[in-house]
């Protein structure tokens, strides 16, 4: 009897286990002057770049608001989210200071043509990388504009607008990782 439930017990978790994921990304509506630079197969965020000064601007938007759950033969077990509704702007630059203030961010950021003021920066930025956290209450939009800060770094070129782009899939778990949803 132990070997039958056993045995029913790893065919069911061989063959039939799907995990349902949702979310948000944000996707170029109108990039400006900027070059999209995003890496085949990451599934987090998209990459930016701009040449300033005669070394490139990378703005890279990593996106971690998605939520996971699940199932075996789609019947919902646990969730497994990594939500937690923050976005990161990482901006690479050669002469960037550490921003460690709104004096130093070499991005101004809009939500639906709004000011974000309320943006944190992380404790990783250093020399040449600025880490931009913007938490879930300054992301109440569907529309984000990243433009340079002329007092920051000397770089003339268009805003680059982003639009929220919403996502589901349903996928085959797999033991090492699942492939992305397509986003």
């Amino acid at each position: 009897m132990h070997r039958m439930v056993l045995c029913l017990a790893l065919a069911l978790s061989l063959g039939g286990c799907i995990d349902y994921k949702w979310g948000h990304d944000w996707k170029a509506d109108n990039p400006g002057g900027w070059q999209d630079a995003s890496v085949v197969g990451f599934d987090k965020g998209t990459a930016f770049q701009l040449a300033c000064g005669g070394s490139p601007l990378y703005v890279n938007v990593e996106t971690h608001a998605s939520h996971q759950l699940l199932s075996l033969f789609f019947i919902p077990l646990f969730s497994a989210s990594d939500d937690d509704g923050h976005v990161w702007i990482r901006a690479n630059h050669p002469s960037l200071m550490a921003c460690a203030s709104p004096a130093q961010n070499p991005l101004l950021l809009k939500l639906d043509n709004r000011p974000i003021q309320a943006a944190g920066f992380s404790r990783r930025s250093s020399e040449g990388l600025c880490i931009i956290d913007l938490g879930p209450r300054e992301l109440q939009g569907e529309q984000l504009s990243i433009e340079v800060n002329q007092a920051v770094l000397p770089c003339a070129v268009a805003p680059m607008t982003l639009k929220k782009d919403s996502f589901f899939c349903l996928r085959a778990t797999k033991f090492g990782g699942s492939t992305p949803c397509g986003r």
